[in-house]
């Protein structure tokens, strides 16, 4: 099972914050998501890609700092993708009640 200390946590609360910077500024400029909706999403890749890992050479953080921009752009990605091929939701604003 891996142990990370207090400090691996610290180190990867920063890397979460610069990740998440450079994430969002790769976004499509009409999918606005707040800094931490992003900083969320990466959390979310650290959790995978530590579970993913295996001791060795690299230190987890050091794994984690290395694949987690591309996997959380990846992820956020494929969400925009998804929810821009969703059929806009038409609503009726001519103030009539349909006849009731």
């Amino acid at each position: 099972m891996l142990r990370l200390t207090e400090k691996d946590w610290l180190k990867l609360r920063d890397f979460n914050k610069q990740i998440a910077l450079r994430v969002q500024a790769k976004l499509p400029g009409d999918w606005y998501l707040t800094l931490e909706d992003v900083e969320g999403a990466v959390y979310d890749v650290f959790i995978k890609l530590l579970g993913e890992y295996k001791p060795g050479a690299m230190a987890a953080t050091s794994y984690v700092y290395q694949y987690a921009e591309a996997r959380a752009l990846d992820m956020l990605m494929r969400e925009y993708k998804r929810l821009k091929k969703q059929e806009p939701v038409e609503e009726d604003f001519d103030g009539e009640d349909d006849g009731e």
